[in-house]
C-alpha cells in the first residue's frame, strides 16, 4: 500500500504531468454551470491554483510557449480589425480602449494607494481583475517585479471572469431597459436612416396562379413590373436547379427562389403562389472563404458594394477569430473572411472581385509559426524608452502579440504568411491559453501560502473597485458620449473586457449574432491596450515608490 501511495506521490511531482491533469481537469470543471454561468477555460486557473496550494509545479517553459503560441495566433486573427480602427471609422472603438485603458489605471494607482498596498500587489490586482494574463507574463519577465505579483493576480482573477458577465445582465435593470426591445428599436431607426435603400431579401415560392402558368419570364417582366428577381428555379419533378432565362417557361408546382424587397417579396406571392420553405439542393453548388482585400469596398455597407449583384449569398463572416451571419448593413473591413455559397462560377468571379480564396484545409505554415514566435521573443527584449517614465519591454508575450498582429494584416511578408485555417487557430489557441492557465495557476496557489486575511480583504476591494470604475466608465462612453446605441454599447463593453461568455449573454437576449460584430471589433484593440496599460501602471508605481 505504501509503495503504491509513494509512485502516486513521485508521478504528482512530475510538472509534465501536472500540466496535463489540470488542464483535463480544469476544463471539467470549467463546464458547470453556478446560475447560468459557467467559468469555461478559466476552470484550469482555478484548479491549478488549488493544486499550487498542494506543492504541484508545472514546467515554466512550456507556460511560456503555451503563452507565446496562444498569443501569436490572437495577434494573426486580430491584426486586420486591430489596423482597421485606426481609421476614421474605427476612432469610437480606439477612444473605448482609451477610456478602458485610461480609467483602470487610475482607478488602480489612486485606489491601491489610499488601501496602503505594495506594489506588487496593486500590479497583481490589475492584471488579474482583467483577466490580463500577457500582461503579467510580460512583468515576469522583469527582474524587478518576477513571481511576486502572481499571490493577488491569483485571487482576483475569478472576479474578472464572471464581472462583465453579471455587468450585461445588472445594466439593462438598473436603467430600466429590455434588451430585446432596444435591439429592435435600433433595427428599426437604421431602416428609418436607410429608408432610401431597399434590404434585399429571398424567399421562395410554389408556382400555383393560373394566369401565368404557361408563360415565359419575359413575357411576366416580373423584375419591372414588381421589383424582384428570380434567382433559381426547381422545375417540378427535377432535383436539379435551373439558372432562369428569358424564354424559361413557369410550369405548375415550379419552386422558384426570388430576391427582392418585403413589400415586393409580398406583391410577388400574390401573384405566384404560397410561400414555401423547401430545401433547395444541387450538386454544382459549392462554397468559399474568401479574404477581403478589396480596398474599394473597405468600410462600406455590405448592400453598397456589388457582392449581391453576384448571384451568391454570404452565410458568415469571420472576424478576429470571432464567427457571426452579417446583416445587410454589415460594414465590411480588410481581412474580413466571407463564407460564400453559390454556382462555381459565380463563387470564382465573388472571389476575384471580393479578395481570394482562403486557407479551406486544416493546416499550419509551421514555419511561420515558429520564426514568427521566435522573432517576437527579440522583439520583447527591445527596451523602449518613454519620457519621464523611464523605459519598459513588450516582453516575450508583447512582442509576438506584435508579429501575429502585424502577420495577420498584411497576410504576408517575405516568407512570413498568416495561413492558419480557422479549425487550426482554434485548436492553437485552446491549447496554448490551457497550457499557460495550468502553469500560472500552480505559480498563484503556491504564493498564496502566508497571505493575511488583511491583505486579501484589500485586494478583492481594489479589484471590485477597479472593475466597477472600468465597466461603468466604459459604458458610459459608449451609450452617452459615442452615442451607440444600448445593445452595441453592451457589445462593445464585453468585447472591450474581452469576456466571450458576456457577448453569448447579449446575443441570447436579443436573438442575433449581430452583436458580436462590434465584439470582434474591440476585442483585439483591448487585448493590445491593456498589455501596454500593464506596463505603465508598473513604471508609475515604481517612480511613486
Amino acid at each position: 500500500m505504501g509503495s503504491i501511495l509513494n509512485f502516486f506521490i513521485e508521478i504528482l511531482k512530475d510538472p509534465l504531468f501536472s500540466s496535463l491533469i489540470i488542464v483535463g481537469l480544469g476544463l471539467l470543471v470549467g463546464v458547470i454551470k453556478i446560475n447560468g454561468i459557467n467559468l469555461g477555460i478559466a476552470g484550469i486557473f482555478i484548479v491549478g491554483m488549488v493544486c499550487g496550494l498542494f506543492g504541484m509545479t508545472t514546467p515554466d517553459d512550456l507556460t511560456l510557449f503555451g503563452l507565446l503560441t496562444f498569443i501569436y495566433v490572437i495577434g494573426i486573427q486580430g491584426g486586420s480589425a486591430f489596423f482597421n480602427s485606426m481609421s476614421k471609422k474605427g476612432l469610437p472603438y480606439l477612444f473605448v480602449t482609451l477610456v478602458m485603458t485610461g480609467m483602470s489605471s487610475i482607478a488602480c494607482i489612486i485606489f491601491g494607494k489610499l488601501l496602503g498596498m505594495n506594489n506588487n500587489d496593486i500590479v497583481g490586482v490589475y492584471n488579474g481583475a482583467l483577466n490580463n494574463s500577457a500582461g503579467l507574463a510580460i512583468l515576469m519577465e522583469n527582474p524587478q517585479w518576477g513571481k511576486a505579483p502572481l499571490p493577488s493576480y491569483g485571487l482576483t482573477f475569478p472576479i474578472g471572469v464572471v464581472a462583465t458577465v453579471i455587468a450585461v445582465q445588472l445594466i439593462p435593470q438598473i436603467l430600466k431597459k429590455n434588451m430585446l426591445k432596444e435591439y429592435q428599436k435600433s433595427k428599426e431607426q437604421e431602416m428609418f436612416n436607410e429608408k432610401k435603400i431597399s434590404r434585399v431579401m429571398s424567399s421562395k415560392f410554389i408556382v400555383e396562379n393560373a394566369d401565368i402558368i404557361g408563360k415565359t419570364l419575359k413575357e411576366l417582366n416580373f423584375s419591372s413590373k414588381i421589383g424582384a428577381t428570380i434567382e433559381v428555379i426547381k422545375k417540378h419533378g427535377e432535383e436539379t436547379l435551373t439558372l432562369p432565362t428569358a424564354d424559361t417557361v413557369l410550369e405548375e408546382n415550379d419552386i422558384i427562389k426570388v430576391n427582392g424587397t418585403e413589400e415586393s417579396l409580398k406583391e410577388f406571392s400574390k401573384t405566384i403562389g404560397r410561400k414555401t420553405f423547401e430545401r433547395m439542393s444541387d450538386p454544382n453548388i459549392t462554397s468559399s472563404r474568401i479574404v477581403m482585400t478589396n480596398h474599394t469596398i473597405h468600410h462600406k455597407k455590405l448592400y453598397e458594394t456589388d457582392i449581391p449583384k453576384k448571384s451568391i449569398i454570404v452565410t458568415k463572416v469571420e472576424r478576429a477569430g470571432i464567427s457571426f451571419r452579417p446583416s445587410y448593413n454589415f460594414v465590411l473591413e480588410l481581412g474580413d473572411i466571407l463564407i460564400v455559397v453559390g454556382r462555381k462560377k459565380d463563387v470564382e468571379e465573388a472571389e476575384k472581385y471580393i479578395g481570394k480564396a482562403g486557407v479551406t484545409s486544416p493546416g499550419v505554415d509551421i514555419i511561420s509559426l515558429a520564426l514568427g514566435c521566435a522573432i517576437g521573443i527579440l522583439i520583447g527584449k527591445i527596451n523602449i524608452p518613454i519620457p519621464y517614465l523611464g523605459t519598459f519591454t513588450l516582453g516575450s508575450a508583447g512582442g509576438a502579440l506584435f508579429v501575429g498582429l502585424f502577420l495577420g494584416y498584411m497576410h504576408r511578408f517575405g516568407i512570413f504568411t498568416n495561413q492558419i485555417s480557422q479549425q487550426a487557430k482554434n485548436v492553437i489557441k485552446d491549447i496554448g491559453i490551457s497550457i499557460f492557465l495550468a502553469g500560472v495557476g500552480t505559480s498563484s496557489g503556491a504564493a498564496l501560502i502566508g497571505i493575511d486575511t488583511n491583505g486579501m480583504s484589500k485586494m478583492f476591494i481594489l479589484a471590485f473597485l477597479i472593475l466597477i470604475v472600468t465597466i461603468s466608465s466604459v459604458f458610459y462612453y459608449s451609450f452617452k458620449i459615442a452615442k451607440m446605441d444600448f445593445i452595441k454599447s453592451l457589445a462593445c463593453l464585453s468585447g472591450i473586457m474581452y469576456q466571450s461568455a458576456a457577448i453569448i449573454t447579449v446575443n441570447t437576449a436579443v436573438h442575433s449574432e449581430e452583436p458580436t460584430e462590434y465584439f470582434a471589433t474591440c476585442y483585439p484593440l483591448a487585448t493590445f491596450g491593456v498589455i501596454i496599460s500593464a506596463q505603465l501602471v508598473a513604471q508609475i508605481l515604481l517612480l511613486l515608490g
